[in-house]
This record gives C-alpha cells, sequence and structure tokens, in this order.
C-alpha cells in the first residue's frame, strides 16, 4: 500500500513588536491517495488552520545564531472529507539556527504537541525533532535538506521518520515561496508528501 499526500499552505505573518509575531498557517488544499493491493482512495479538501505566536530570544537582528519560542494551537478547519474529527490540538516549538561556514546555515527545532490519542478519548504528548541544512542556490533560490524524527509517549503508536528536500524563492522581503517532498524512512511513515507554501510577511 502506498499512501501519498499532496499539501499547499498559506503562512501570513505580522510582526507586533521587534523581537515578536503572530502567524496564521492555513493548509488551503489538501489531497490523501492510498494505492496498490486493489485499493485506490482519494479524499481531498481544505485543511487546519495553525495559529502560532513567535518570541526570539536571541540574535533577532544580527549575529550568528538565533532561538526562538513559538508556542501554538491548531484548530480543525479541515473538510469533512479528511476527517470528522473536530478536536483542538497545540504544541510547543523551540526553532535554533545557525550560520556555518561556505555559506551554510543549519536549523535544529525542537517540538512537543498534544495529540489525540489512539482511542480517541483523550490526549497525549507527541515529540518532533527536525535537523536541516541549507544553502543558496543562485540568487534568491536556495535549497535544504532535512531529516525529521516523531516519536509519542503512547508506546502502542510507532515512530516516524522523513527525508526532506526541496527549494525556496524570495521574491521580495515580504514573500517567499517554497516547494518540495518528504519520503518517509520507516513503516509507520507516509510514503511520499508533496507540497508547497507561500509566507506573507507584514
Amino acid at each position: 500500500m502506498t499512501n501519498t499526500t499532496v499539501s499547499s499552505s498559506i503562512n501570513a505573518k505580522a510582526g507586533l513588536t521587534n523581537r515578536s509575531d503572530i502567524q496564521f498557517v492555513l493548509e488551503v488544499y489538501r489531497q490523501e491517495r492510498a494505492s496498490g493491493d486493489g485499493v485506490d482512495e482519494q479524499v481531498s479538501g481544505v485543511g487546519d488552520l495553525d495559529i502560532r505566536y513567535k518570541y526570539n530570544l536571541w540574535g533577532n537582528d544580527d549575529g550568528p545564531t538565533a532561538g526562538a519560542l513559538m508556542p501554538f494551537v491548531t484548530f480543525a478547519t479541515h473538510s469533512k472529507e479528511l476527517g470528522e474529527d473536530r478536536h483542538t490540538t497545540g504544541g510547543l516549538i523551540l526553532p535554533v539556527a545557525a550560520e556555518l561556514p561556505a555559506g551554510w546555515g543549519l536549523g535544529v527545532m525542537l517540538e512537543v504537541d498534544a495529540v489525540r490519542n489512539a482511542a480517541d478519548d483523550g490526549y497525549v504528548a507527541s515529540f518532533m525533532q527536525t535537523v536541516t541544512v541549507a544553502h543558496d542556490i543562485a540568487g534568491d533560490l536556495g535549497g535544504f535538506l532535512e531529516l525529521v524524527n516523531i516519536a509519542s509517549a503512547e508506546s502502542a503508536t510507532r515512530a516516524k521518520a522523513y527525508f526532506d528536500a526541496g527549494v525556496t524563492y524570495g521574491f521580495n522581503e515580504n514573500v517567499q515561496f517554497d516547494t518540495g517532498f518528504n519520503l518517509g524512512l520507516t513503516d509507520a511513515s507516509e510514503d511520499m508528501r508533496l507540497f508547497v507554501g507561500v509566507s506573507l510577511r507584514h
């Protein structure tokens, strides 16, 4: 069985102070497809809405490293075709970025989420760690490679891991486009996810 997801999202950011901003991330389109073993099922629709608050702890304006805290809440705004679950979830993200030699950049992110458990009768902690390296390709076009690990505090839930790759393009200082893929590395992971996104900053 092959599981593939296609996702498109918009991230609108508004500055609150020189160290903080609020972000609204809406998955405007999501398509999930399962195929193989005589099965070919596909559903699609609007995804969920994340509201995030980002506070820069250090390195906001300059310096070789930067770190932030980002609490967020996820509202179940998805179409009924993508599921009847209407529970609100949330979590906390700690992103850290560092400049590396030869124009490379390093990003490390730790995230803890409160998600619904397998029985759907309560919440359980989920932990995600990512490591990303990025480099400019030409002009405003950049590329990145990433490893992702997702583990649950619920013993019955198997860990997921992904290899991600993609490109970013900055149209200007306030608009950035990104696209790429996530490739599942474990049996519990989705086989493939294709994504495209636009970030708008005000």
